[in-house]
């Protein structure tokens, strides 16, 4: 299977943040075009930006001030593709953060059996 493109797929329901004019959908997704021979198919990958503060609604962990301190220090620790600044306000990928979170602890790991 070949990936060759990531459309972004706009969905009814969408809510504004704040006055920046900046629309995010509910459950946004990309949609990415797959070549499987007999012509073009689309698998759709879901993911959601969802505001730090608005985190613990959706998840119990980490908590604010965790998720505050992985934003700040997010270009040295290895979290800087889960977090999107627009303006003031600060967006979380929640895919892209368990990725990055996978990816910390297969390190770990790997440092571990390496000692």
């Amino acid at each position: 299977m070949k990936i060759h493109g990531y459309h972004c797929l706009s969905l009814p329901t969408v809510k504004p943040i704040a006055k920046s004019g900046l629309i995010i959908p509910d459950g946004g997704a990309v949609l990415p075009i797959v070549n499987e021979g007999k012509g073009m198919t689309t698998k759709v990958a879901q993911s959601r930006l969802i505001l730090l503060t608005d985190w613990n609604r959706y998840h119990d962990w980490p908590n604010q001030g965790t998720l505050r301190h992985y934003a700040q220090y997010r270009a040295t620790n290895g979290f800087g593709s889960a977090f999107l600044k627009v303006q003031r306000r600060i967006l979380i990928k929640e895919n892209e953060f368990y990725r990055c979170v996978n990816r910390l602890q297969e390190r770990e790991a790997c440092d571990a059996a390496a000692n």
